[in-house]
C-alpha cells in the first residue's frame, strides 16, 4: 500500500477528521507528523484573546508523530518550529508521497528540502491567497518570487477555493497540477432526529432571546479585522425596512473587536431595532445547539 506522510504544524480541529476518515477507509495509508501539539495541550490564542483547548478527540483514529520541535512560543513565528527530527522521520518512513499544509515555519522548509533531496513527490494543500492583505509593490514582488520558486518543486497542489486557485495560477502553477480539495465539516447532527433538532433549535433561540419570526444571521470565528465580522452591521443600511426589523444577529466567538462589535450592536438597535446576541467562545461539541 502507498504511504502518505503529512506535515502539519499542529493538530487542527477541521483537518483531523480527514486523517481519521482516510485511516478508516485505508488503514495504514496515512501518517501525520506535527511540529507541536500545543493545540491539544491548551494554548493562548492571541486572535481569540483567550486560552483554550478543543474538546474533541484530536490524537486518535490515525497514525501520527509529534516532534515538539519548539523554540520559544510555538506557532509564533518562522523559527518557533525548528524542524528538528523531520529529516530523520522522512528517512525512516520512506513515504511514497509527502503532503505539506503550509510554508510558515522552518519546520516546513526542512520537510520540503528533505523530500526534494530524496526524490519523494511533494503535494500541497494550503489556504494562501492574494486578496486578504494590502501589500506594497516591493513586498508583493518578493512574495511572488518566493512562491513561484517553491511551487516549481511541487508535483500536485490541491486548491481550496477560487482565490486560492488564482494565487497558484498567478505564481506559475499550470492547471494540470491543480486539483480541487474543498473545505468540509463534520455532521454533528448525525443520528439526531428531527424532533431533537427542533427542540435544540427552540431552546437555543429562547435562551438567546430570538423571536420565533426572526431571521438569524450568524457569524462564527475570531473577532479580528481579517474575518470582517463588522460587515453584518454594515449590511443593515442596504436592507429593506420590513426585512431589517426581523433580523437578529448572532455572534459566536471572541477577539480584539468584541468591544467595538458590542458598541455597533447598541447603535444598530437604536437606529434600526436590530437585536444582537453574543454567545462567547463556543467549543466543538457545543456547536450543534448554536
Amino acid at each position: 500500500m502507498r504511504k502518505l506522510l503529512v506535515f502539519d504544524s499542529h493538530p487542527v480541529q477541521y483537518r483531523v477528521p480527514i486523517w481519521q476518515q482516510m485511516t478508516a477507509k485505508h488503514p495504514g495509508s496515512v501518517h501525520v507528523v506535527y511540529g507541536t501539539d500545543s493545540s491539544v495541550r491548551g494554548e493562548v490564542d492571541k486572535e481569540f484573546g483567550m486560552s483554550f483547548k478543543w474538546d474533541v478527540p484530536m490524537m486518535s483514529g490515525y497514525e501520527h508523530t509529534v516532534l515538539n520541535c519548539e523554540k520559544g512560543v510555538p506557532l509564533s513565528g518562522w523559527a518557533s518550529l525548528t524542524g528538528e527530527g523531520v529529516k530523520e522521520i522522512i528517512e525512516r518512513m520512506k513515504p511514497d508521497v509527502i503532503l505539506m499544509l503550509g510554508f510558515n515555519y522552518r519546520y516546513d522548509a526542512v520537510a520540503y528540502y528533505t523530500a526534494k533531496r530524496m526524490g519523494i513527490p511533494l503535494w500541497l494543500r494550503c489556504e494562501t491567497q492574494d486578496k486578504c492583505f494590502e501589500r506594497s509593490k516591493m513586498k508583493s514582488v518578493a512574495r511572488s518570487l518566493i512562491y513561484t520558486t517553491l511551487y516549481k518543486g511541487l508535483n500536485k497542489i490541491f486548491y481550496i477555493g477560487e482565490l486560492n486557485k488564482q494565487h497558484y495560477q498567478k505564481n506559475g502553477v499550470s492547471d494540470n497540477k491543480l486539483f480541487p480539495a474543498r473545505y468540509f465539516t463534520v455532521d454533528r447532527f448525525a443520528g439526531m432526529s428531527n424532533e431533537e433538532k427542533m427542540l435544540l433549535r427552540k431552546t437555543r433561540r429562547k435562551d438567546a432571546g430570538v423571536d420565533d419570526n426572526a431571521i438569524v444571521v450568524g457569524f462564527s470565528g475570531k473577532f479580528i479585522e481579517k474575518k470582517n465580522p463588522k460587515i453584518l452591521f454594515e449590511m443593515q443600511a442596504s436592507l429593506a425596512e420590513e426585512l431589517r426589523s426581523r433580523i437578529h444577529l448572532y455572534f459566536m466567538g471572541s477577539g480584539e473587536l468584541e468591544r467595538e462589535l458590542r458598541a455597533l450592536a447598541s447603535e444598530a438597535e437604536r437606529k434600526y431595532g436590530t437585536k444582537t446576541y453574543f454567545s462567547g467562545f463556543v467549543n466543538q461539541t457545543q456547536l450543534p445547539a448554536h
